[in-house]
Order: structure tokens, then C-alpha cells, then sequence
């Protein structure tokens, strides 16, 4: 139990705190502000404490202390007193929370060390020191991502994260000034720290490769549209050369551009022509010249059609009537070469017997049988000596001959009594010997007269001359 002396000497002791306040000074020391109490002993059976969350802090100028008092004893209060080194905002204070904006005074850290006692009643606990750090303003941490470029040739850097920690520099002025000093950090050192710390992959990425290709999968008539098929640059890599790469980018647009040409191209309906010829002679050589033939072709698919392809094909077959003969005029060439007119001769048969007579005949060289490279007149003397030359053989060949001749009468005698048959004998117009035999009417009746052509009578048997009619 408490004795009266105790409970009297701790209200004394309440009385002289509550109305004495001094300020010591000492040399070489900072001030020290506040209230000189005299703790009396704790009685025996004081249950009054105190707890402060957290039980230190460290800030920066210009922040606020935050520190919870709590006491495992319900109705504890708290007050305390305290002692700051260069800095300004700390002061005594009662309450359950610590909460004051505390500023250096300096350029080094300043410190405050609260004393915080807890009361029940008037019971005072034991007290508890608390120490609260104030720093200059730190930089909250600041970081900035870099990507390694000191790689050789084909070489790609790897992209690294360079981080100035929080608090790595202060500043009297401001937060934003500390904050500013580790950015400017970052971006000072974050490359060369990249090119330290960051790796090299190496890698070749190809070139922008592409290729033509016409659409081959349109109907029948359909001609299909030209498209480009590109490989973007970097779609394929290599780890060995540039030239791996672009190899590889080219396979692919072989590879894949037919059927993206047959996916994106578009297809136009239109009937060509087949090819159409004909065979035409130049018209057109001066006198005595040959045109030569020549072939006049249009080529397939110059006419087109969208109706039919019979329709395409009429085109260019008239294509090839109309314009044939004037490409030939152009195109062929003249050959000089003269023909003959026509030659003729008479010629009168020579090989006739003696006695006989040849017939005349027409001999002819028909024309262009013989033919001159230098002039017509040189082409009509070779068919005229022709003519010349072989007249007079067509002439024996084929002439006729006739011989000189005398008409003769004669009819049997009117007296001839025997059997025998009258006869007259004589040389034809062929100088040939001939025995004719006189028709004899019977029954005596009158005898004609017979005609007999000869060159002169031999011999006459029972016959006589008689007129012949005319």
C-alpha cells in the first residue's frame, strides 16, 4: 500500500513541475527546451506504460513524424518532451499520436529525441525515448532501361534497367532537386552501364526482298493481273551471315508468291487470237521481174474478243486478208527474168520420093519457153533460132507429101469373048506398081468407067480408054 508520506511528496513534487519551467544553457552544448521534472520513484502497483509505433523514424526535411502511443493499460495518457538538433517543428506535446513536420537547419542530418512519459491517473510510468532521424530531401528511387549499342557487326544489345536507389542523393531545396540529381544520374550512367552490364545476341536479319508474279489459276479467257509478293526486312534471321538471311527471305518469296498472286490478283476475261498466216506473192516488180512468196503472220492473242474465241480468230484471219498483199509489196523480193513471145516459122516438107511433092507447116516456139536475165529482145532471138534450128525437121516430120499424077479412064473391051478378066497396069502417085482389075457388067451389059490416078500406065489387058463423067 502507499503511506501517506508517498502520496504527499508526489503531490509536491506535481505542484513545483507544474510551476517551474527553466532553460539551461551550458557551454559547447545545444539549448535544451523544455520542462525539468523530478520523477519520483514509481510507486509499487503503477500499472501505467507506454508503447510508440514505430520505435525510431527516419525523415526527410520537410515530412512529418508519424508515431502511435498506446499502453497495455486502458486510461493511460501520454505527454513528452523533447530535444532537437538542428532542426526546427519539434515540440513538448500530450496525446496519443506524434505528428509534426520537422525541418533541418543545416546541411548535415538533423536528430530529435522525444521523452515520452505515461500517466494513470497519478501514477506516471516509466518513460521511453523515441529518436526520430531528419534527413536532408532524398531522391525516391529512379530507374531508366538502356540497350547495350557497343555490339560488333550484326550484333544485337540487350535492353538492361539502371537504378539510382532511393535516398542516393539529398537537397536542401526540395524533393523534386533530389529527385532531379538521381535522373540525371540515370541518364549520365545508364548507357555506359548498359554497354558494361547488357549482352550481345548476334543476329542478321534479312533485306526487304519481293518478286513479280501474274495469276495462273483464272477460267478459261481469263488472264490473270501481276502483283508484288513482298518479305518485309527482319521477317527471317540468321545467326551465321547476312547472306543466310537473305537467302532465307528469298526461298519465301519464291515459295509463296504464286499463291498469293493467285489469292490477290484479280482475273480479265478476254478471248486471243490464235495464230493466223497466209502466202503472198509481191505484186508489185517493174517489167520482166518475179515477186517472190512470202508469209504474212499474225501473231496469237493480237485480237482479242469477249465474246468467243472464233470471234478473236476472224479478226486476225482478216487481219491477214487485208494486210497480206501489201506486207508481200514490202517485204518479198522481185526477180528480173524476160520471157520469149511467141516465134513461129514455115517450113515446106523436103524428103518427099521423086516425083513428090512436100506440104508447107507452121513451126512455133511457144512463149517464155526460153527466158533472158537481160532483156526481152535477147529472150525472143533464142526462140526464133530455135524456130530456125528445128523447123525444117518438124517440117519432114510432120509434112506431107504428094506425088504428080494423071487421070485415067478405062472399061473393058465390048468385044472381049474369052473368060479372062480386062487389066490395067500402072505406077501410083507413090512411084509404087499397081494391077487394077476392070469391073465387068454380066450378062453383057454396058461396063463403067474406072478412075485410075497414075504417073503413067504400064500395060492394058482387054481394055479400052473410056470418058470419064465429071
Amino acid at each position: 500500500m502507499i503511506n501517506a508520506f508517498t502520496i504527499k511528496q508526489s503531490w509536491i513534487l506535481t505542484i513545483f513541475m507544474m510551476i517551474c519551467s527553466i532553460t539551461l544553457f551550458a557551454q559547447d552544448c545545444p539549448p535544451i527546451i523544455g520542462e525539468i521534472k523530478i520523477i519520483p520513484s514509481i510507486p509499487p502497483g503503477c500499472l501505467a506504460n507506454v508503447i510508440a509505433t514505430p520505435a525510431s523514424q527516419a525523415i526527410s526535411m520537410g515530412q512529418t513524424t508519424s508515431i502511435n502511443l498506446t499502453s497495455t493499460t486502458a486510461g493511460t495518457t501520454f505527454s513528452w518532451t523533447v530535444i532537437q538538433t538542428n532542426l526546427t517543428g519539434a515540440t513538448i506535446g500530450t496525446g496519443n499520436s506524434i505528428n509534426q513536420t520537422l525541418v533541418n537547419t543545416g546541411a548535415t542530418s538533423g536528430i530529435a529525441i522525444y521523452t515520452i512519459t505515461p500517466q494513470l491517473g497519478t501514477c506516471l510510468g516509466t518513460p521511453i525515448k523515441l529518436t526520430i532521424n531528419v534527413e536532408n530531401y532524398k531522391n525516391t528511387a529512379k530507374s531508366g532501361s538502356f540497350t547495350r549499342d557497343n555490339c560488333g557487326a550484326g550484333g544485337a544489345g540487350s535492353a538492361v534497367i539502371y537504378t539510382i536507389a532511393a535516398n542516393t542523393y539529398t537537397s536542401t531545396t526540395s524533393q523534386a532537386d533530389a529527385d532531379a540529381q538521381a535522373q540525371t544520374a540515370v541518364n549520365n550512367g545508364g548507357q555506359t552501364f548498359a554497354n558494361a552490364n547488357g549482352t550481345c545476341s548476334y543476329s542478321f536479319g534479312n533485306v526487304a526482298k519481293s518478286g513479280s508474279f501474274t495469276r495462273d489459276n483464272c477460267g478459261a479467257g481469263g488472264t490473270g493481273s501481276t502483283v508484288t509478293y513482298a518479305i518485309a526486312a527482319n521477317t527471317y534471321t540468321s545467326t551465321t551471315s547476312q547472306a543466310d538471311a537473305d537467302a532465307q527471305a528469298e526461298t519465301a518469296v519464291n515459295n509463296g508468291g504464286q499463291d498469293y498472286a493467285n489469292t490477290n490478283g484479280t482475273c480479265s476475261y478476254s478471248f486471243g487470237n490464235v495464230a493466223k498466216s497466209g502466202s503472198f506473192t509481191r505484186d508489185n516488180c517493174g517489167a520482166g521481174g518475179t515477186g517472190s512468196a512470202v508469209t504474212y503472220t499474225i501473231a496469237a492473242n493480237t485480237y482479242t474478243s469477249i465474246s468467243s474465241q472464233a470471234d478473236a480468230d476472224a479478226q486476225a484471219q482478216t487481219a491477214v486478208n487485208n494486210g497480206g498483199q501489201a506486207y508481200a509489196n514490202a517485204n518479198g523480193t522481185c526477180s528480173y527474168s524476160f520471157g520469149n513471145v511467141a516465134q513461129s516459122g514455115s517450113f515446106t516438107r523436103n524428103n518427099c520420093g521423086a516425083g513428090g511433092t512436100g506440104s508447107t507447116v507452121i513451126y512455133t516456139v511457144p512463149a517464155n519457153t526460153y527466158s533472158s536475165t537481160f532483156s526481152q529482145a535477147d529472150a525472143d532471138t533464142q526462140a526464133q533460132n530455135a524456130v530456125n534450128i528445128n523447123g525444117q525437121a518438124y517440117a519432114n516430120t510432120n509434112g506431107t507429101c504428094t506425088a504428080i499424077t494423071y487421070t485415067f479412064g478405062y472399061t473393058p473391051s465390048l468385044l472381049q469373048t474369052n473368060l479372062k478378066q480386062s487389066t490395067v497396069t500402072y505406077i501410083d502417085s507413090y512411084g509404087n506398081r499397081q494391077t487394077i482389075t476392070l469391073t465387068r457388067r454380066p450378062n453383057g451389059g454396058y461396063n463403067p468407067c474406072t478412075r485410075i490416078y497414075a504417073r503413067r500406065i504400064i500395060s492394058v489387058y482387054d481394055a479400052r480408054t473410056c470418058t470419064l463423067p465429071n
